[in-house]
């Protein structure tokens, strides 16, 4: 019984997502809006009220923000993530 759970979530863990965007076009992407909106990096990381080195580095997608990070500044740009959680029955 063991051993089959265990099988169960080692291929469940092989398994490569088939829809997943890649930090670098979520960096780019809030760049891009950034401008968009005629904001420095300083007057975005100061509304979203996170670190200006951590804006340059989600920009220039160096960066591993938090999940709560990334929300706020996206929030802030008027952006949104959608995230999607697989369950064990899919």
């Amino acid at each position: 019984m063991i051993f089959a759970l265990f099988i169960k979530y080692f291929f469940l863990y092989l398994q490569k997502p088939q829809h997943i965007v890649k930090m670098e076009s979520i960096g780019e992407r809030i760049k891009q809006r950034r401008k968009m909106l005629n904001i420095t990096q300083e007057q975005l990381a100061d509304i979203a009220e996170v670190g200006i080195n951590t804006l340059t580095k989600i920009e220039r997608d160096e960066g591993n923000p938090t999940l709560k990070v990334l929300l706020k500044v996206l929030d802030t740009l008027g952006l949104e993530i959608k995230i999607a959680i697989k369950t064990m029955n899919q």
